[in-house]
């Protein structure tokens, strides 16, 4: 199936958000009814609820209507859906079409705009990696591949969520442009076969594992090896795919019902967040964190300990600016409610979240130059977390392993 969502909640009487795309899904619903068109696999229009919230005392209050779709009510379609087309903020006179996409699908969309640039007046940007902060995300984590489609520019966000964000901000025309665009997109995903990268997706994981960061923040050294080793071999069995894939048109069935496997491996197992709603892959928080200890560690253990450094490296670690900006009570609330325990977690709980980190006892040591009790601590969360670091490599690396195991059977 191809899934097109769009969020029916709005504040005030929004124009563009979510009304216009609303309307925009409904039309292109309409237009295949009156037209005749049939496509050759289903097309679900879904309307989601709690985009802008959905529950109290939550940090990750936001898309809950779409993650309980993608976990609880409709948690079968996983590893069905040939693409998520989440629709946004339709039509902005004069904003720029834009897309935020998986890596796998960022070449189909470069070409898509290149071919279609009549429909585009204000031109297009394609961008990765998926977006927290849209309902695309939870598909994704679940295992879908997914796009988020919007009209913004600069000028819609000083009337967002104001009363002046009404249909008066509306380019007709360009909504009628923007509906067909949407629909030749969602034949490019009906027939033939699915028009997936998986080399930009390699390309896109490989950029992120640094052998020799990991090993000089103390990733174990086997691990590590099995992860690059795991990553080169993915990237090679995804450049041949990319290269033959035109020659398995004939087996497009066969092929399509593997590539929809390796999507539902790749997104809901390569699919985390930071702690600031940033969409990564699962190792990259920890070792930041690891990298942010290490080298306060090696400030404060100078002969003549360098305060500011040290306080620098903790202070970009986890959320450790709200313990640095607000009190320690506040910090700790707001630790709590990114906990994958938490019990109103919602879809945060897709993204692989680490245990939260709390080094704010060791920065106020630091500031009082207290340096031996800043190191005992320090050295204890870090080893907890390089515990965790090797973990998560040796995750992805078996995640990869199977992925490239699959790809190799299409050989």
């Amino acid at each position: 199936m191809v899934v097109m969502d769009a969020h029916q909640d709005a504040h005030f009487r929004a124009g563009l958000d979510d009304t216009g795309a609303l309307v925009n899904m409904l039309t292109i619903a309409k237009a295949m009814k009156m037209s005749g068109y049939k496509p050759k696999h289903d097309i679900v229009f879904l309307a989601t609820m709690g985009e802008e919230f959905g529950y109290s005392n939550a940090y990750y209050e936001w898309c809950v209507g779409a993650w309980y779709a993608a976990t609880h009510t409709h948690k079968a379609w996983a590893g069905r859906i040939r693409a998520v087309l989440s629709i946004e903020l339709m039509a902005t006179e004069g904003a720029p079409f834009n897309m935020k996409c998986t890596p796998e699908l960022k070449p189909f969309f470069d070409k898509l705009v290149t071919d279609n640039a009549a429909l585009l007046p204000y031109g297009s940007n394609v961008t990765t990696p998926a977006f927290s902060w849209n309902d695309q995300w939870t598909f994704t984590a679940a295992g879908a591949p997914s796009v988020m489609l919007s009209t913004d520019d600069d000028l819609y966000w000083t009337l967002y969520h104001t009363n002046f964000e009404n249909s008066s901000l509306m380019d007709w025309p360009y909504l009628a442009q923007c509906a067909k665009l949407i629909q030749r997109m969602q034949q490019g995903f009906d027939t033939g076969l699915l028009p997936y990268s998986l080399k930009s997706r390699a390309d896109d994981l490989a950029a992120t594992v640094d052998a020799d960061a990991l090993t000089t923040a103390g990733a174990g050294d086997a691990v590590t090896a099995r992860l690059t080793d795991a990553v080169a071999a993915f990237q090679t069995a995804a450049d041949w795919y990319d290269a033959n894939a035109a020659g398995m048109a004939s087996e497009a069935t066969t092929v399509n019902k593997a590539l929809l496997a390796i999507e539902k491996d790749l997104n809901s197992n390569l699919t985390a967040l930071s702690p600031w709603d940033a969409t990564i892959y699962p190792h990259q928080q920890v070792l930041a964190d690891v990298q942010g200890m290490n080298a306060a560690l090696a400030a404060i253990k100078l002969a003549s300990p360098d305060k500011d450094t040290a306080l620098t490296a903790l202070g970009g670690t986890y959320l450790t600016w709200y313990g640095i900006n607000f009190s320690y009570p506040v910090f700790l609330k707001e630790l709590t409610r990114h906990d994958p325990g938490y019990y109103r977690i919602n879809w945060g709980g897709q993204g692989q979240l680490p245990k939260p980190l709390d080094v704010m006892p060791e920065y106020r040591m630091i500031e009082a130059g207290e340096y031996g009790g800043a190191i005992t601590g320090l050295t204890m969360q870090r080893d907890y977390s390089l515990g965790d670091l090797d973990k998560r490599l040796a995750r992805m690396a078996g995640v990869l392993e199977s992925v490239t195991a699959q790809i190799d059977a299409l050989k």
